[in-house]
């Protein structure tokens, strides 16, 4: 009989120890899963809290947007009817002095009559005035409620790049664990651990790569409220 080699009681011993080992690495594992799922829950959790602000937010710019165009609506009737007073007033003043100019008409009654008409004048003057202080105040409300709208859709925007930030942000997770089992589950069986250590390696570049095809919120490329 020809007589069986002998196994290296060290090589044993090591693949012994390898493999008992194999429980708490697993157990770790675990208990690192957990803790990724039970965080990136609780940020869901918050990007949905962020997605009910934002929702909040972008309906209280939209009624404020509704306001300033009604405003602008009611102050370009206001003119309207401004307008169109001013020129009753100008035709009755003209009106009366042409009454007043005219020579069958005794010298009391021409003077009640110009007197007349510079008091309608002076109206006219005085109204057109108020018109042009109102429509000031009006326009400079309209003015405002537009500024008011812009910070709160940044602000709105701010709260959608959060909730999409961390969306992206599970998958990478994943991948990261992933690797974090492929390598335990290779050296388990004394397999070859240098294709794990290539893919852990891509994992932030991957990861970099796809977040840069989004705009950075803090960078100044690019006007106006931009959700993505």
């Amino acid at each position: 009989m020809i007589p069986r080699p002998r196994r290296s009681p060290r090589t044993g011993a090591s693949r012994w120890r390898r493999h008992s080992q194999l429980p708490t690495a697993n157990a770790v594992l675990a208990g690192s899963r957990d803790l990724d799922q039970a965080v990136c829950a609780r940020l869901h959790h918050a990007a949905e809290l962020s997605s009910d602000a934002t929702l909040k937010i972008l309906a209280q710019a939209g009624e404020l947007q509704l306001q300033a165009g009604q405003l602008a609506v009611d102050l370009a009737a206001v003119r309207e009817r401004s307008d169109a007073v001013q020129a009753r007033l100008a035709q009755q003043t003209a009106a009366l002095r042409g009454l007043a100019a005219r020579a069958d008409v005794s010298p009391a009654l021409a003077e009640s009559l110009a007197a007349i008409a510079t008091a309608l004048a002076r109206t006219g003057t005085e109204f057109a005035a108020l018109h042009e202080a109102t429509a000031a105040i009006g326009s400079e409300h309209a003015g405002r409620l537009d500024a008011e709208t812009v910070p709160l859709l940044e602000a709105g925007q701010m709260q959608d790049i959060f909730k999409q930030i961390i969306d992206r942000a599970s998958p990478a997770l994943d991948s990261r664990r992933d690797v974090v089992e492929g390598l335990v589950r290779t050296l388990s069986v004394g397999g070859d651990a240098a294709p794990i250590a290539r893919r852990a390696a891509s994992l932030v570049g991957e990861y970099e790569a796809a977040e840069s095809a989004h705009r950075d919120p803090a960078s100044d490329a690019g006007d106006g409220v931009e959700f993505f």
